[in-house]
C-alpha cells in the first residue's frame, strides 16, 4: 500500500498530459463505480469493466463519459490539497 501511495505522490510531480487528482474520503459516494475509463481526444474511450475491456467510439456515448469525467473532476482535489491527502495516508501507515 505504501508503494502505491508513494507512486501517487510521485505522479503529482509532473506527469505530462495527465491531471492526477484524489477524491477526499469525506466526499459522500452514493455508488461505487465498477468500471474505470480513459479518454483519448474525445474520439475514443477505453472502458475497463469488471469482466471485460470495451473501446467506445460512438460520439453520443463518448459525451456521456466526458460528462462523467467532468463530474468526477469537480469532486477531486488537486495540487497541494491532493498532496496533503497523500501525505496524511502515508503518515497513517
Amino acid at each position: 500500500m505504501r508503494k502505491t501511495i508513494d507512486g501517487a505522490d510521485a505522479e503529482l510531480d509532473g506527469q505530462r498530459g495527465a491531471l492526477p487528482g484524489s477524491r477526499p474520503s469525506l466526499i459522500c459516494v452514493t455508488m461505487w463505480p465498477l468500471e474505470t475509463f480513459s479518454m483519448f481526444d474525445n474520439e475514443r474511450v477505453c472502458v475497463e469493466l469488471l469482466t471485460a475491456a470495451v473501446t467506445v467510439t460512438a460520439p453520443s456515448e463518448i459525451q456521456q463519459y466526458v460528462r462523467a469525467f467532468a463530474r468526477a473532476s469537480e469532486l477531486a482535489v488537486y495540487g497541494a490539497d491532493a498532496r496533503a491527502l497523500i501525505t496524511s495516508a502515508i503518515e497513517a501507515l
